[in-house]
């Protein structure tokens, strides 16, 4: 912690120093200034393929961010959101109560009695960074503060944008750009930090019976080779750091990934297209046993032009689970800080967990700006001795049957 605050530090007199450099009859140049806001009903029926249960709501995201770019590149952000669900604030018969939500149904199963809760209204900063540019005369960046951390395609870490709150990291990153060939990112964030006490002074218990502050962090290197248009090679590790269990979790995840469609506008319209992922977990659980578990996807599909665009796609997506929940070993693959939206299926019912997935799509495009896309996926189990692990990871309640098979999903 003491060399994390040493950087800050150094952080500060750094941004210091790029802010000393500017004009300042050139002051307000570079400030930009936007806004979004998002309406998004949905409607949700049979959401645990049991017939009566449902949600039906109307989610709202605002966002008000400003930036300033600097002469050498240097850039400080703050994002301001405020997300809810239309009618989840604390009801009042006058509807004068705009207090944060509390904790609420959100779905009720008639069949099962089981409900989902939800708290979704919250105004709270998204974003707040510097991005200092050739770090101290280095070839260097340094990204500090609350920030998005987005690599490939989201199938392990991403900024969960689609959903209506999202998600940042409290993190420090260091960026390193080769002529426009290479591209290594080094990044560490606390997840949760022990000896928080919000904002009141942070006291530390001289008793020593008491137990040490639990901590969580996740950490990872990402490295992109981009050199050829017609190959991008990402390989990546990732640290996942939990102090808060009985047996500190330490989750290590190294993969690959190796696509052609980055650089897309690079590549003849009647081309084909391909993604292949492959990642290996190792360490240990909060139960302390060792981790064994992988993953793999591949993606691939031809475009061309019949009059219209068109392309057509294949996918299979596979990751394993634990044959033998009694032994020393875990082998549930863990997807971490995942976006499986639309990469699993539109219907969102599926994780990189225990599964094996297997679809067909198509696209055709009848304007630049309108597309119809259509899918077909099947979904199973991989082991039927372990769960069926929802698209946020966790395991899916109530679930008890012995079938491999899950479901057939049409987009």
């Amino acid at each position: 912690m003491q060399r994390f605050l040493s950087i800050l530090l150094l952080s500060f007199m750094s941004l210091s120093t790029t802010l000393a450099q500017e004009d300042n009859s050139n002051a307000l140049s570079g400030i930009e200034v936007h806004g979004m806001v998002r309406w998004r009903p949905e409607i949700r029926e049979a959401i645990d393929f049991q017939k009566n249960s449902r949600a039906n709501f109307v989610g709202q995201k605002a966002w008000l961010w400003a930036s300033k770019t600097f002469s050498d590149g240097s850039v400080i952000l703050i994002r301001l959101q405020d997300a809810r669900i239309w009618g989840g604030q604390s009801a009042s018969p006058s509807a004068t109560d705009t207090s944060a939500a509390t904790t609420g149904t959100f779905l009720t199963s008639a069949t099962t009695s089981k409900s989902i809760k939800y708290a979704e209204s919250a105004t709270d900063v998204r974003e707040a960074y510097i991005d200092l540019k050739g770090f101290f005369d280095t070839p260097v960046d340094i990204q500090l503060g609350r920030q998005r951390l987005v690599y490939g395609d989201q199938r392990l870490l991403g900024g969960l944008d689609w959903a209506n709150v999202g998600r940042s990291f409290d993190a420090i990153r260091f960026k390193w750009n080769h002529e426009k060939a290479n591209t290594l990112h080094v990044f560490s964030s606390i997840i949760k930090e022990g000896n928080s006490a919000d904002l009141n002074n942070i006291s530390i218990n001289s008793n020593t019976s008491a137990t040490s502050p639990q901590d969580a962090f996740f950490s990872g290197i990402y490295n992109t080779y981009k050199g050829l248009n017609i190959l991008h090679l990402d390989l990546y590790t990732f640290a996942k750091i939990d102090t808060e269990t009985a047996s500190s979790e330490k989750i290590y995840t190294s993969g690959f990934r190796v696509t052609n469609i980055a650089d897309k506008k690079n590549i003849d319209d009647a081309a084909f297209d391909y993604t292949v992922e492959g990642a290996y977990q190792y360490g240990n659980d909060s139960k302390g046993r060792s981790i064994s578990a992988w993953a793999g996807a591949l993606l691939t599909g031809y475009t061309l032009d019949a009059g219209y665009k068109m392309r057509v796609g294949l996918e299979a997506t596979i990751a394993s689970g634990d044959k033998d929940a009694s032994d020393s070993k875990q082998q549930t693959f863990n997807q971490l800080y995942a976006v499986p939206h639309w990469i699993n299926g539109i219907g969102d019912k599926v994780g990189w967990q225990n599964m094996l997935l297997g679809g067909l799509n198509y696209s055709i495009w009848f304007m630049k700006d309108l597309k119809l896309y259509t899918s077909y996926v099947y979904v199973m189990r991989l082991e039927s001795s372990d769960s069926w692990y929802a698209i946020n990871g966790s395991a899916v309640s109530g679930f008890t049957s012995s079938k491999k098979e899950l479901y057939h999903e049409a987009d």
